[in-house]
């Protein structure tokens, strides 16, 4: 069974877009961070490609209860760079 998905749409975002996106993610991890119930390390990772340039998607990753998202990072710098 084949399950490729071609996407032929592709979003441009701008710099405005991108930086009010960032401070809003920013915003909730130092919630996270000043939380009581805080675990180290477990705060989201980010990336976002450069103003202007054509994307076709998000990959949104989700680990396991013990795992953490600097777990993930290898994997989302290698999506992210495809």
């Amino acid at each position: 069974m084949n399950m490729t998905t071609t996407l032929s749409t592709t979003v441009v975002l701008n710099a405005d877009q991108i930086r009010k996106t960032q401070e809003a993610i920013d915003a909730y991890i130092h919630s996270i961070k000043t939380s009581p119930n805080h675990r180290a390390g477990a705060v989201p990772y980010y990336r976002f490609h450069d103003a202007g340039q054509p994307i076709r998607g998000t990959v949104l990753l989700f680990h396991g209860l013990s795992a953490s998202p600097h777990q993930m990072w290898r994997l989302a710098d290698y999506l992210f760079s495809k």
